[in-house]
């Protein structure tokens, strides 16, 4: 939900006018959706819900357009192969097992293996 959406049905809580089931209907969403977002709101005075502590990812804006780029020009490699080329070219050490969640990520490219489909086109 966007918080615009959000906002109005803060809005909509405060005139005090809708019942947290008819802003829910309102705003095609559950009730506990909007309880949910009502009680963030009284917390921090804020729609959104705030940040959640834990591990920055390694894995930056740049560094995730190189792996993209690389992973499409190097469809037969494995994620090993790929994690030393990135630490190569970025300095930037990345796991393999991050390599096969980026893969996993909106390009869901896994690798093909050459050897496989040289003997599949025999």
């Amino acid at each position: 939900m966007k918080d615009e959406q959000k906002w109005e049905i803060v809005f909509l809580y405060k005139q005090k006018s809708h019942t947290l089931r008819a802003i829910a209907k309102k705003m095609k969403c559950t009730v506990s959706t909007v309880h949910h977002i009502i009680s963030n709101y009284r917390d921090t005075g804020q729609v959104s819900p705030p940040k959640h502590s834990g591990r920055p990812s390694i894995i930056n804006d740049d560094t995730q357009k190189f792996l993209d780029r690389l992973i499409n020009q190097n469809d037969t490699a494995t994620s090993s192969e790929l994690a030393r080329i990135v630490q190569q070219k970025t300095g930037r050490r990345v796991s393999s097992r991050t390599i096969q969640r980026v893969r996993r990520g909106p390009l869901a490219r896994h690798p093909v293996h050459e050897v496989i489909t040289k003997l599949i086109s025999r």
